[in-house]
């Protein structure tokens, strides 16, 4: 299926055209995805504001999601799980609040997870640090609470996990 046709689907699904150009920055992604066929959305340090769309679970074939250092705020939408070949989410260095989705684990995938300096609370969910692909996770600059994730203990050579300054 080609991306045109993914953007036709969306669009005619339950959400209206006008729903989505509600958010900022979604309306320069409908004008990037509507007219590139690629895998990954690159929009750092592009002075985006707003909220991260719950709609973007609906680009199952993105591979790499890039948002860093912009205003985005908000909670990260759970839907980002749906996104089940991600291999890179970089949200660092945004306002995000709230806590971390657990349904990043259903991205089976996922390489490289970073989230730093946001203003993100609570412990980490269970399942993200145990995921088999993911050799980078950056914590750091946050809120977060609770213990330290057990494979911490284990294998740190072939891994790295920042949680500084939580």
């Amino acid at each position: 299926m080609t991306l045109r046709e993914h953007i036709h689907i969306i669009l005619n699904c339950t959400v209206s055209f006008f729903a989505l150009l509600k958010y900022f920055f979604l309306m320069k992604l409908y004008i990037y995805l509507l007219f590139v066929e690629k895998e990954s959305i690159r929009f750092g340090n592009a002075d985006l504001t707003g909220t991260i769309p719950p709609e973007l679970g609906r680009l199952p074939y993105l591979k790499e999601l890039t948002l860093s250092n912009n205003r985005l705020s908000g909670p990260i939408p759970s839907e980002i799980g749906r996104m089940k070949i991600l291999e890179v989410l970089q949200l660092d260095r945004n306002n995000f609040t709230g806590i971390l989705p657990s349904t990043i684990s259903h991205c089976a995938q996922l390489r490289r997870l970073d989230v730093r300096q946001n203003k993100l609370s609570g412990p980490l969910p269970n399942g993200i640090l145990d995921m088999i692909t993911l050799q980078e996770a950056w914590f750091s600059m946050n809120a977060l609470n609770g213990s330290i994730p057990a494979f911490l203990n284990t294998d740190i050579t072939s891994r790295k996990c920042f949680l500084v300054e939580n």
